[in-house]
């Protein structure tokens, strides 16, 4: 299939585009999942805007099912209210349908304590695989991922000392989710869209050179392009190669891996026998095995195989709960042991507007009746992160304590009860964090635990804002 098969009327620049969409699609092995239907990931952007024409060229060429979502975020204000109603006219035209979901990611920023980048991302996904769940019609996500997009994920790794999994940059096929101009640069699809005279909306906050991959755009990438004619072909080349060499050395960790993995458990003398390289492979598919879905950090690899290399037995705690053990002939992962939790001591503290020190290594809680920052609280933060939720004053029943998380708590908030300790868990909070860690509570329970969310209740009273400052140094 030809792009002048589907669209023999359209000029160069687009039939570039189109050919490379139909490559991607054949050399990825997209075609079974996207006949069965497609919803484009459509931001009003350029590129989500170059993507939704070239799907609805194939689809409307093969019969593909195709809709397009757009996640309103509840951020950016009358400008995202633009873009949802620029997406509504862009599928009215194209005869595609749109769903529409309308997020709060301040607000779910707020309840996980995490970056409004890495909320929204969140939120944005989780939209997607609700949309799939509801409509069976549709089988996957085409997100408008590009060649610079690749480049500046390339750079960033590099920054961020990437290993080679690291260094392969934006998989084409991850799942249901399909990335079918990949290999088209920036460039190229601006020069489509122009050709065919199509407009698209522009998010302000990508202009913000503060962001880190803001300023990858927008100041380096133009630099490599005064060395090269297309640093992003070059770089896909090298990601492509990359690629190739990854799959080479998982397939042969695979195998190995089958051969002598038993019962959950590898031989100390296989890993004590392999590269670095190799060990590390076959311990991160044990690890995987166990349940382990938190990456691994290259810390973790460098003390488990000096310890290989070593002493006969030990044992070094890795992400998502898990422990590795090293005996004298094996290596093996188990959950951590509950029974090993620091258990609190019990205390009930008083609380009031203003500082409130909670004493032996529990930090401090400030309640406010303003918004502040965390250079106006001079204090220590968990994962140096400010921990802060505002909370309506007619939800707060009676006097305001802070105690320590105790056996069978649980308390409601997003139309949900949730256990406590489950909460702490599943967030990897360290053993003694989890002892540490002040419940904030009122006659009628609890109210808030820091770094989670605030109990469902009453609207209407005058704000208060509460801050966690945790007393680990």
């Amino acid at each position: 299939m030809r792009a002048t098969d589907l669209v023999p009327e359209a000029g160069a620049a687009f039939r570039y585009a189109l050919d490379a969409f139909l490559s991607s699609v054949a050399a990825e092995g997209m075609e079974p999942l996207l006949s069965r239907g497609a919803v484009v990931a459509l931001s009003g952007g350029a590129d989500s805007v170059l993507l939704l024409k070239l799907a609805a060229a194939y689809a409307s060429y093969t019969g593909t099912p195709l809709a397009a979502l757009h996640v309103h975020h509840g951020i950016r204000g009358e400008e995202a209210d633009r873009d949802e109603a620029f997406c509504r006219d862009l599928c009215e035209r194209e005869g595609v349908t749109l769903f529409v979901a309308h997020e709060d990611v301040p607000a779910y920023r707020e309840e996980h304590g995490m970056g409004i980048e890495e909320a929204a991302r969140e939120v944005r996904y989780a939209a997607f695989e609700k949309l799939l769940a509801e409509h069976a019609e549709y089988a996957c996500i085409l997100t408008a991922h590009n060649a610079t997009d690749n480049l500046e994920t390339l750079i960033f790794n590099i920054l961020r000392g990437s290993g080679l999994r690291g260094l392969c940059g934006i998989p084409p096929v991850r799942g249901v989710y399909l990335r079918p101009i990949l290999s088209l640069s920036r460039g190229e699809i601006l020069a489509a869209l122009d050709e065919i005279g199509a407009s698209y909306v522009t998010d302000s906050t990508n202009e913000d050179t503060a962001i880190p991959r803001n300023y990858i755009r927008h100041e380096l990438i133009p630099r490599l392009g005064e060395l090269t004619a297309s640093p992003e072909h070059s770089a896909s080349r090298l990601i492509k190669n990359l690629r190739e060499e990854e799959a080479a050395a998982c397939g042969t960790a695979k195998r190995l891996f089958k051969e002598h993995e038993k019962d959950g458990k590898l031989p100390r003398t296989l890993l004590a026998s392999l590269e670095k390289a190799s060990a590390r492979r076959l311990i991160a598919l044990l690890y995987e095995q166990a349940g382990g879905q938190i990456m691994i950090e290259r810390t973790h690899y460098t003390a488990l195989l000096s310890l290989i290399e070593g002493r006969k037995e030990a044992q070094v705690a890795f992400p998502s709960g898990l422990v590795a053990h090293l005996t004298d002939e094996v290596l093996f992962f188990s959950e951590k042991d509950e029974e090993k939790e620091v258990p609190p001591t019990d205390y009930e503290i008083p609380l009031s507007l203003g500082r409130n020190i909670l004493g032996e290594g529990r930090g401090e809680i400030w309640i406010l009746d303003r918004p502040c920052d965390e250079f106006e609280i001079r204090s220590t933060f968990v994962y140096n992160l400010f921990i802060h939720t505002k909370i309506d004053s007619a939800t707060i029943m009676g006097e305001l304590t802070a105690r320590p998380r105790r056996a069978g708590d649980s308390y409601r908030y997003g139309n949900m009860t949730r256990d406590v300790r489950r909460l702490m868990s599943g967030a990897h909070l360290s053993h003694r964090l989890r002892a540490t860690l002040p419940l904030i509570c009122d006659k009628n329970g609890i109210l808030w635990v820091p770094g989670f969310g605030v109990r469902d209740g009453e609207k209407g009273g005058d704000v208060l804002y509460f801050y966690y400052c945790n007393g680990e140094t």
